[in-house]
């Protein structure tokens, strides 16, 4: 029995291509493998409504066998569709003399590797008899398909890679800046030029680094002008092109492609033929299935191709492609006379999309995170680095997001330093956030360790030695000395402070690399309790099992738990079953939620960064307007809010909870007796369980205090000067069920008013209420819908008691 084996690096983007290149596989597979040759004339591989069929019929046992080979065929090149989600197979028989049909359908978003279903059915038909097929492939599928599921759940999401890109462009400024390549591309069929825009690009080395990056290409009709310089009878890199990577005979880099290639006309007479020395071994790669791979059947000679010369004089065309620029041109005459088009291009391309060819051999490893623009694969980078290994290792043992979050900042830094371009800001620096102007046109920035590190691990993971800031002032990092880092600011904005850019952009790149390593740890166990179930035919993903554990974990764990449930329905949501409701299961887990609808749980939630702490520590928002839930966890915390309408969550602990100067904050201190600042303008306050004290704010207030059963004794300080904006003067204390205004007894101390509950023991004292009506609250709301203003108390003060 002959095992054939299958190795596909091919990516197919419609299923028709993949169908077309699954049939020209089988057939060259044929002509070698005479076992697989007498089964495969009787296999058909077809596309039928958004499906692949493979169908085959066969006469033994061993044939059996065989097909299963044919299977792995379609799921290796399946694999790699763009599109591909999931793959079921349905009317699977297996019978001497009736046939084999595999079908792949498309469904759930996510990705499942083909590969994994079959080898699983594949391994099971090899250990079986034929009579025995029937009954048990079904379950030999199902379980492959679990396989599958659960292994590509652990893995990166790609959309989630592109999201984040785009978030750090439109935060830096970044979008649209690609690096530009030249190499020269021949019209093969006389309709134009037609070329792949980045966003369906290939991953290519075009400057012989080792690093292969995402860029346009051109369509599979036209081809590459190309010398296999170390004759592998491949096309490695942009070396062996002829564009700006090209090495010329004086030891020079090409400025373009037709320079490079004027470089080998060895009789100097202006046409590149068959009196060149170079000739023979000129070639023309026709990328036919678009991996940026150069395989030999796609690479021919100019003579296969009929052409007689290449002319080197220009030709001056040019034209602009979605995905490249034309700057220049040449022609090729072939033997009939024809005259073809030759193109200079210069291809988009984008380095934050990166692949180390040093990281192949680490692509299986039992951890790994994606490395990103200039930064190489975490494994790869740990396998020369001890540091960042040890780090690693102390990362994994952590047992909850927060322990992770905070170890991981030290993780990107250190995995930065790696990097292949240095950034400027991993040079040792003075504390201190000063901007020195040296002229117009050139600044100095002295800034805090904290920072520079966020910029170190931003500039290599973005692949960008430049920022660009809200306010349109452009600066490049150059060379530093006495720790500081010069930029050149291309206008005369040169003090505009850009650190709140900075900030986001390092928030969403260290959630989204944190995100892949909960995958393959603080998510795992949830993952592999998924299941898999058809209903009426289709596939359904069962997520009950992992909702029970979820439960389970909320009460040995609330805080943690709560982190994890927000980013597996961010990592997963889409992926999972209509079933997983992840709002539903905050509201039915957590006290945080409970008064909730899930209408306001998805506004409060969706689209916000949600940073959390443990024990004592200070966590702050960024210093945008973007919403952001700062949550305290255990432990005695400090929550800054900065600008922007941010929900801070104090949690357990005695918290400080700052609102920050922005609007429409929420401060809720939860456990603890804490002290909530507001700060702000139209903000909403509420101790919760303890004695808390609950600042509005100097000036600004129209801020709403929430008093509930059981607070305790809470202190409120409205305002400490009235100012002149009378219009802002509206604050109000609503009570929570149960609170009538039948169960308050009003009493004055010294110039405090005291709102003690008659039936336990909280109580509101709002200080210096008496002092002047800029401490005062215009308006009470109770329980039993009771509406009264400040005049209702203003007599207390001569009364003493008001009951």
């Amino acid at each position: 029995m002959i095992e054939y084996k299958w190795n596909f690096s091919e990516t197919f983007y419609t299923y028709d291509e993949a169908v077309k290149h699954v049939t020209e596989l089988l057939d060259e597979a044929m002509k070698n493998d005479k076992a697989l040759s007498q089964v495969g004339q009787k296999v058909g591989v077809v596309y039928v409504k958004g499906m692949i069929k493979i169908n085959a019929t066969f006469d033994s046992d061993d044939d059996v066998k065989v097909v299963a080979e044919v299977g792995r065929v379609i799921a290796d090149v399946v694999s790699n569709l763009s599109v591909l989600k999931i793959v079921v197979a349905s009317g699977f028989t297996l019978q001497p003399r009736v046939g084999v049909r595999l079908v792949v359908l498309e469904t759930t978003k996510g990705g499942v590797t083909v590969k994994d279903i079959t080898d699983n059915v594949y391994d099971y038909l090899k250990h079986q008899d034929a009579k025995e097929i029937n009954t048990e492939v079904s379950s030999a599928f199902m379980s492959g398909f679990e396989k599958g599921l659960i292994g590509s759940l652990l893995k990166a999401d790609i959309s989630a890679l592109e999201a984040l890109l785009q978030n750090i462009q439109g935060l830096l400024g970044l979008a649209g800046n690609f690096e530009y390549n030249d190499p020269l591309a021949f019209d093969l069929d006389g309709d134009g030029i037609e070329i792949v825009p980045i966003k369906n690009g290939v991953m290519f080395d075009h400057n012989s680094d080792g690093i292969k990056t995402k860029s346009a290409w051109l369509g599979e009709d036209d081809a590459w002008l190309a010398l296999d310089k170390n004759g592998n009878g491949a096309i490695d890199n942009g070396s062996e092109l002829f564009g700006d990577s090209t090495i010329l005979s004086n030891g020079n880099k090409a400025k373009n492609g037709i320079e490079a290639l004027a470089d080998l006309d060895s009789n100097h007479d202006g046409i590149i033929n068959n009196e060149d020395e170079q000739f023979k071994n000129l070639r023309l790669w026709q990328d036919v299935n678009q991996d940026g791979v150069g395989q030999r059947n796609e690479i021919k000679t100019l003579e296969d191709l009929n052409i007689e010369f290449i002319n080197l004089t220009r030709t001056g065309e040019a034209n602009t492609f979605n995905g490249a620029r034309q700057t220049d041109g040449l022609e090729f005459t072939k033997t009939d006379d024809f005259i073809g088009r030759v193109a200079e291009l210069s291809l988009d391309q984008n380095e934050f999309y990166s692949e180390f060819l040093a990281d192949v051999k680490f692509k299986n490893a039992d951890f790994n995170v994606k490395g990103l623009g200039y930064v190489r694969d975490l494994a790869g980078a740990m396998s020369v680095d001890d540091t960042l290994k040890s780090l690693v290792t102390n990362l994994m043992s952590k047992s909850t997001y927060s322990e992770q979050s905070q170890i991981f900042d030290q993780v990107l830094y250190q995995w930065s330093k790696g990097a292949v371009q240095a950034s400027a800001f991993n040079a040792e620096f003075i504390a201190g956030s000063k901007v020195q102007k040296y002229n117009k046109k050139l600044i100095r920035f002295d800034i805090d360790d904290t920072l520079r590190q966020k910029l170190a691990v931003l500039e290599t993971m973005s692949a960008e030695g430049s920022f660009l800031d809200n306010n349109n002032t452009w600066f490049v990092t150059q060379e530093t000395d006495a720790g500081k880092v010069d930029v050149y600011s291309f206008n005369k904005n040169n003090g505009v402070d850009s650190q709140t850019f900075y900030e986001q952009a390092y928030d969403a790149l260290k959630s989204y690399q944190m995100t892949q390593v909960a995958r393959q740890t603080l998510f795992k166990p949830w993952v592999q309790s998924l299941k898999l179930t058809f209903e009426d035919g289709e596939p359904n993903i069962d997520t009950s099992a992992t909702k029970s554990l979820i439960a389970k974990d909320f009460l040995t764990d609330h805080d943690n738990t709560m982190a994890l449930t927000l980013g597996f329905n961010e990592a997963y949501g889409q992926a999972l079953s209509k079933d997983f409701n992840y709002l539903s299961i905050l509201k039915n887990n957590s006290p945080i939620f409970k008064n909730m609808t899930q209408e306001e749980m998805a506004v409060r939630i969706d689209n916000k960064q949600i940073l959390f702490a443990k024990d004592t520590q200070f966590i702050n928002a960024t210093e945008g307007y973007d919403v952001h839930w700062l949550i305290g966890l255990a432990g005695n915390d400090v929550l800054n809010g900065g600008y922007g309408d941010n929900i801070l969550i104090g949690g357990e602990g005695n918290d400080t909870l700052n609102g920050g100067n922005g609007y429409c904050n929420t401060l809720e201190g939860g456990a603890g007796n804490d002290i909530l600042n507001g700060e702000g303008l139209f903000n909403t306050l509420e101790g919760g369980a303890g004695n808390d004290i609950l600042n509005g704010g100097n000036f600004y207030r129209e801020n709403t205090y929430l008093f509930n059963l059981g607070d305790g004794q809470d202190e409120v300080t409205v305002c400490k000067d009235i100012g002149s904006d009378v219009g802002y003067r509206h604050s109000k204390i609503i009570f929570g069920a149960g609170i009538n205004i039948t169960d308050i007894a009003a009493t004055s101390l010294e110039l405090d008013l005291v709102l003690s509950n008659e039936n336990n023991a909280d109580k509101i004292t709002i200080k210096n209420w008496f002092a002047s009506e800029g401490y005062q609250i215009e308006q009470f709301e109770y329980a039993d819908g009771t509406i009264i203003g400040a005049s209702f108390y203003a007599d207390i003060h001569d009364m003493g008691v008001m009951m």
